[in-house]
């Protein structure tokens, strides 16, 4: 949780500078984007029928998981039910890298394998089966 408030904050403390003039972020000085764009958009069906995720594919090369809801709709009936810390965890391991929790509805890998986006999909989607959802 403190890594993401880091984040946050770092993110945060660039985009302000950059309103002051103080220059952009040089993608080879390690900089993180303020505001990446999305290359592409993978959809996931399977995983919430009432609010499917997308993962984004982002100008930095970092994956956004975008949730309509968290937790799920599917949770409702039972909210206590849904985990949101041992989901990250569940996620991360499925990505093979680091998932911070940036939002309520917000999971991003700064440095996602190639096989990061597959894997998240098919775990994604086989999740309520696997889950008891």
């Amino acid at each position: 949780m403190a890594r993401t408030k880091f984040f946050t904050l770092l993110v945060m403390l660039n985009w302000l500078l950059s309103l002051c003039g103080c220059g952009g972020a040089d993608p080879s000085s390690g900089e993180v984007d303020p505001n990446p764009s999305i290359v592409r958009e993978i959809a996931v069906a399977g995983f919430d029928t009432d609010g499917e995720p997308v993962i984004r594919e982002m100008t930095d090369g970092s994956l956004w998981i975008h949730f309509d809801a968290m937790p799920p709709y599917f949770a409702d009936d039972d909210p206590d039910s849904f985990d949101l810390e041992a989901f990250r965890f569940q996620m991360q391991a499925a990505a093979g890298a680091p998932v911070a929790h940036d939002d309520r509805e917000v999971f991003i890998i700064a440095n996602p394998t190639r096989e990061t986006a597959d894997s998240l999909k098919l775990w994604l989607e086989s999740y309520r089966k696997e889950n008891g959802g």
